[in-house]
C-alpha cells in the first residue's frame, strides 16, 4: 500500500491519553487534507520531554494539541511548564478537552492557547489546528 506524502514543515504534538480520542483526531485532521506529522504523548510528562528535547536539536516548531484530564501532568500543568521557557513563546497551543469548566478555560486563556475547544466542538478545532499548521510550516525553529 503506498505511503500517503507528508508535509515539510511542523508537526502537530498531540497529547491525548485516549485512544479512541487520538484517533479521531487523527481522522478528522486527515479529512481536512492534513499530511502533517502527528506525534502523540499520553501525559504532560511525555510532551514536555519531547518539546524539551525537539527545541535542543533546533527542530521545526510544532502546533500542540493538548487535553485538560490526563495523568501524571495535566495539560495545564504542562502549560504553566511550556509558558516558562521563553523558547515555547510562539509556539501555538489549542485545547481540545471534554472540560467546560470555566476556571479551565479561564486557567488556559491565562496561559495564552490560541483556542480552547469542548469535543464536542472537535471539528472547529481539526480546522484551526489544520489552519496553524499550515502557517507554521514556515521555516522556524525552536532553538
Amino acid at each position: 500500500m503506498p505511503r500517503e506524502p507528508v508535509e515539510r514543515g511542523a508537526c502537530l504534538v498531540l497529547v491525548e491519553d485516549d485512544d479512541v480520542d487520538a484517533m479521531a483526531v487523527r481522522r478528522g485532521l486527515r479529512k481536512l487534507g492534513c499530511r502533517h506529522p502527528i506525534e502523540r504523548f499520553c501525559d504532560g510528562e511525555q510532551a514536555l520531554d519531547y518539546l524539551l528535547g525537539a527545541r535542543a536539536s533546533g527542530s521545526a516548531a510544532p502546533v500542540l494539541l493538548i487535553d485538560i484530564n490526563m495523568p501524571r501532568m495535566n495539560g495545564i500543568e504542562l502549560l504553566e511548564e511550556l509558558r516558562r521557557e521563553r523558547a515555547f513563546d510562539a509556539v501555538q497551543i489549542f485545547v481540545l478537552s471534554t472540560s467546560a469548566h470555566a476556571q479551565d478555560i479561564q486557567a488556559a486563556a491565562r496561559l495564552g492557547v490560541s483556542g480552547y475547544f469542548t469535543k464536542s466542538e472537535a471539528r472547529s478545532a481539526y480546522n484551526r489546528v489544520f489552519q496553524a499548521l499550515q502557517r507554521a510550516s514556515t521555516p522556524t525553529s525552536l532553538a
